[in-house]
């Protein structure tokens, strides 16, 4: 039986391109692998994801001025593996997987509204 290997991370790093090297941020609230990511001006959100144990639908938000994550609403399905981008002013996550299926909805995240649809 093969096994896959799963690394669950916290850690965050950035990198300067006029120094040409990364950096450590400050860490996730939640150790995650498989997470939809992007960014929305001076914000990065991590979407979903896997904990090791579950299928996550929550959503934090790292604010790069004031070098800190918060959790904002979640999504109103866990999926991990997911497509993420930053589209109209928006944030769609589209497919991935809730642990049981292969996901084809999307969400869409309103960061004005902190509400998902």
């Amino acid at each position: 039986v093969d096994m896959m290997v799963i690394s669950l991370l916290q850690t965050v790093e950035k990198y300067d391109i006029n120094l040409g090297r990364w950096s450590q941020m400050t860490p996730m609230l939640t150790p995650r692998s498989g997470a939809g990511c992007a960014t929305v001006d001076h914000y990065i959100f991590a979407c979903g994801g896997f904990d090791g144990t579950i299928h996550l639908s929550s959503v934090e938000r790292y604010d790069s001025q004031i070098n800190q994550w918060t959790n904002v609403t979640s999504m109103s399905v866990r999926r991990c593996y997911c497509g993420s981008a930053f589209i109209r002013g928006r944030i769609a996550v589209i497919g991935g997987y809730d642990g049981t299926s292969l996901l084809d909805t999307v969400e869409v995240y309103d960061s004005d509204k902190d509400e998902w649809t």
